[in-house]
């Protein structure tokens, strides 16, 4: 049975520590089709790091995952 975009979930990650394990685990399992079938994936993160790493693991970023890119987000938007 197919889905329709209205369908599937929303599933929205924090990429993570940038230095860590996070987008190496999290780009691995979005390589897998079946699991992105009935979900669609929104990453929060530095779109750069995924990037980096995607081509450092010589893995294709998917394109039906969105990234929420925290770099372009300015700061003043946040409180401290």
């Amino acid at each position: 049975m197919r889905t329709s975009h209205s369908d599937k979930k929303l599933l929205v990650i924090s990429g993570g520590d940038p230095s860590g394990i996070g987008p190496e685990i999290i780009l691995k399992a979005f390589a897998d089709l079946e699991l992105k079938k009935n979900i669609t994936p929104l990453v929060i993160g530095d779109l750069g790091i995924f990037i980096k790493t995607a081509s450092q693991l010589k893995i294709k970023i998917s394109s039906k995952i969105s990234f929420l890119d925290v770099r372009t987000i300015p700061l003043k938007n946040f409180r401290f």
